[in-house]
């Protein structure tokens, strides 16, 4: 650092006076440079320059980050947390800790909002309750990592590798995680308001009891996880595919589906009020007992879904494909299922009251107990339905010779 400091003085010092570039010489004392020149008339000149305030521009090169500050060593950020008092949290916030290997670090607490983590590995890690607003972590290694009620709003996480990681009761409204892997990871009880998990891979993640408004999963693919009893109002799944994931007893009103690929997963009991299913592909979903109230499923794919029990009052099943599904017991009632395939489909003690089945196939469906007060079943094919114990057939409208 000496010959850098030297470098420095001499290059500023010549610069503003070339009448004292000869005869220079630097003594280091302590933090201060004692500067000692003497000038043509032969009296001495003494200067005092604290190394703090000079610019080592003339000889050392900017961060390549351009944003920070040169990044700190494994080993100042290891003295950093030895010497911090036992009462006060680490200060690192603005540091640049990027690329570097900070693997079983201990930073519970520590505040380091808009922190420049990027390309570090941080696996085991103690970063419990740390304050991390603002923090840049894109392309870090957060396996294991603790970071349980932390606070990560507006944090950079784009192509993370979190696995094994614990986010529970953690501040991620606004954080951006598009890009990352995630296995294992549990967000139980936490904020994730307005987060974006764009094309990111999720699998056996936990997102239980956590507040996901407004999140999109758009392009993700999520395997064998868990949004039981989650917020999900307002979400975005387009174009994702999920695999045996639970939604029981969630909230996912106002969300969006479109071309979205269900494969076996349990939507039990789940609120699905004013969403859109369009063009998804639902086949062996178990809606039973869930709200599908003013609930869009043009051109969906629903065969063998079960629909037992649900309330899909005023739902769109246009073009939707419902074959050899399950609707028992349901409440249908104002539903709009033009031109929808319900083939050998179990429609038993449902309430089809005032909808509109116009065109709609039924070949061999079973109608017992199916409640059709002025359901519209004009054009509808009704070959082989099982209409013996059907209710208030005579009621409904469009039936040819009835």
């Amino acid at each position: 650092m000496r010959s850098r400091y030297h470098c420095a003085i001499k290059s500023a010092l010549a610069r503003e006076n070339p009448q004292i570039r000869n005869g220079l010489s630097l003594t280091p004392r302590s933090d201060i440079l004692h500067i000692k020149s003497v000038n043509s008339h032969g009296c001495g000149l003494v200067i005092f320059l604290f190394v703090t305030q000079i610019s080592l521009s003339a000889c050392v090169s900017t961060p390549k980050s351009g944003k920070f500050e040169k990044p700190l060593s494994r080993l100042q950020v290891a003295r950093a947390i030895i010497a911090k008092p036992k009462t006060q949290a680490l200060d690192m916030e603005g540091k640049n800790l990027s690329d570097l290997n900070l693997t079983h670090m201990d930073f519970q607490g520590a505040k380091m909002n808009h922190v420049y983590l990027k390309g570090s590995n941080l696996e085991n890690a103690n970063m419990k309750g740390a304050q991390l607003q603002g923090a840049v972590l894109s392309g870090t290694d957060l396996t294991k990592v603790n970071l349980s009620g932390a606070n990560l709003r507006d944090a950079d996480l784009r192509n993370t590798e979190l696995n094994g990681t614990l986010l529970d009761g953690a501040d991620l409204n606004g954080a951006d995680l598009s890009g990352a892997t995630l296995k294992q990871v549990s967000f139980h009880n936490a904020n994730v308001f307005a987060t974006q998990f764009v094309n990111t891979n999720i699998d056996e993640t936990d997102f239980s009891g956590a507040v996901l408004r407004g999140v999109s999963f758009e392009k993700s693919t999520i395997n064998n996880s868990r949004f039981i009893r989650s917020d999900l109002s307002e979400t975005n799944f387009s174009y994702a595919t999920l695999r045996k994931v639970e939604f029981e007893q969630a909230q996912v009103t106002r969300s969006h589906f479109k071309k979205t690929a269900f494969l076996r997963c349990n939507l039990q009991n789940t609120n699905f009020h004013q969403s859109i299913f369009n063009e998804s592909s639902l086949q062996n979903a178990n809606f039973q007992g869930a709200t599908l109230d003013d609930v869009n499923f043009t051109e969906a794919n629903m065969s063998q879904s079960n629909l037992d029990q649900v309330s899909a009052i005023r739902a769109n099943f246009t073009w939707a494909i419902l074959e050899n599904a399950t609707i028992t017991n349901a409440n249908m009632s104002h539903g709009i299922f033009t031109n929808s395939s319900l083939r050998q489909t179990d429609l038993s003690g449902t309430n089809f009251s005032f909808a509109n089945l116009n065109k709609a196939d039924l070949y061999r469906a079973n109608a017992d107990r199916t409640d059709f007060t002025e359901t519209n079943l004009a054009d509808t094919n009704l070959d082989g339905t099982q209409l013996q114990n059907a209710k208030n057939l005579e009621l409904s409208r469009g039936i040819k010779g009835k």
